[in-house]
């Protein structure tokens, strides 16, 4: 598994912590939705997973982002 960018990171944190779209990514995050897409893409394919949720449970697993049941 290749080591992701700092980008790469934030982009993938942000998906998993809040579901968000590659658009509400973009806003979040300060960049075009098209950049979002990318950096997300070119993570999906370092980490090795084909799937929006895939990543957002890696990304779980790692420890980059705390487990919530959304009951808060």
């Amino acid at each position: 598994m290749k080591e992701l960018t700092e980008t790469e990171k934030r982009v993938v944190v942000c998906l998993a912590q809040t579901g968000a779209t590659n658009a509400e990514i973009g806003k979040m995050l300060h960049m075009a939705p098209s950049t979002a897409k990318n950096h997300l893409r070119t993570a999906m394919l370092k980490l090795d997973q084909s799937t929006r949720t895939g990543v957002a449970i890696l990304a779980w697993k790692k420890g980059w982002v705390p487990w919530t049941d959304g009951r808060s």
